[in-house]
């Protein structure tokens, strides 16, 4: 009788599991429909990365219609820190260049992106803070485009927009408790307060500047009873509605899908795992009235091997 018991009991239990695994949607990908694949592979040496080799191939129809390639080398100082990127397609005659530059401890300090023109395109500075790194100053340039021409003669064209922002930070008791957001002529632009509960970060409240005046933008709640590292949240803007939700799934204590919604719903964005790692996304965008999908492999050693994509229409009356 115990026998029967115990037989009965362990066939509940597996059935049990098998209903909660049937809860999570799982990732599902159509390889005869991948309009775009890119292939990763890397040279190593004394197990450090010192290249990568991207080559995207393009199809249509099925047919391979283009393919580019892409190579970055990485270069290392005496010390063993990552000093340099210098990243070019096969066909362009100059490359890219990311520097990184540290301070005294090691720590990185400075990030530049140079263009293959040789503008700076991307500038970070870094500051180290009781919870970590941090920009404290960032700058991006963009071309502005006014004219078709200007597109056509972009490689050449010195037009630019140009975004610079700096960030300051203020703590109390080792904990940050405000972001602030300032342009280039030194005008708050964004601010974030932060609300703690058992140094848990429990609250964000997002507002912005406009003629100096402080406007909320919205507030995010955090929820840690799933994780204590990756927390769900939503956010609710100043009429209470919601505009963001990021909600977690979990499996034998694994993160296994997580979903965020953005902009009121006009955006879905679904992130699939197996064994810590992103095997795919897609995402839903109302606006553009499409779906995306991409799909991910890895090396045995964690390095991404191959990102496939394609995408679909969708009906926006959702």
């Amino acid at each position: 009788m115990r026998k029967i018991i115990l037989i009965i009991s362990i066939f509940i239990l597996i059935s049990g599991c098998n209903k909660i695994k049937k809860q999570f949607e799982k990732f599902l990908f159509d390889d005869s429909k991948v309009t775009e694949v890119t292939k990763y592979s890397y040279e190593y040496k004394d197990s450090k990365k010192i290249s990568m080799t991207e080559t995207t191939n393009t199809y249509y129809f099925k047919k391979l219609v283009d393919s580019m390639t892409y190579i970055t080398t990485f270069i290392y100082g005496k010390d063993g820190l990552l000093e340099k990127e210098i990243s070019k397609f096969q066909t362009d005659r100059k490359p890219e260049i990311k520097n990184y530059i540290y301070d005294s401890n090691d720590s990185l300090i400075l990030k530049l992106t140079i263009d293959s023109i040789g503008d700076t395109t991307h500038w970070s500075s870094y500051k180290y803070f009781p919870d970590g790194r941090k920009i404290i100053f960032q700058r991006d340039m963009f071309l502005n485009f006014k004219s078709f021409e200007e597109i056509n003669n972009a490689a050449k064209n010195k037009a630019f927009d140009t975004l610079l922002n700096k960030y300051d930070y203020i703590y109390d008791s080792k904990l940050c408790k405000e972001q602030k957001e300032y342009n280039k002529k030194n005008q708050p632009t964004n601010l974030i307060e932060l609300d703690y509960q058992d140094g848990n970060l429990i609250k964000e409240t997002f507002y912005s500047f406009v003629s100096s005046m402080k406007l909320l933008k919205k507030t995010q709640y955090y929820d840690y009873t799933k994780s204590k590292t990756n927390p769900d949240y939503f956010s609710l803007d100043s009429h209470g509605d919601t505009v963001d939700k990021k909600t977690n799934y979990y499996y034998d204590g694994k993160l296994v899908l997580s979903t965020t919604i953005y902009n009121h719903g006009d955006d879905i964005h679904k992130f699939y795992y197996e064994n810590d790692k992103e095997i795919g996304d897609i995402a839903y965008s109302k606006k553009f009235g499409k779906k995306f999908y991409y799909s991910y492999t890895y090396y045995p050693n964690g390095d991404i091997k191959e990102e496939s994509h394609y995408t679909e229409g969708i009906n926006n009356k959702r």
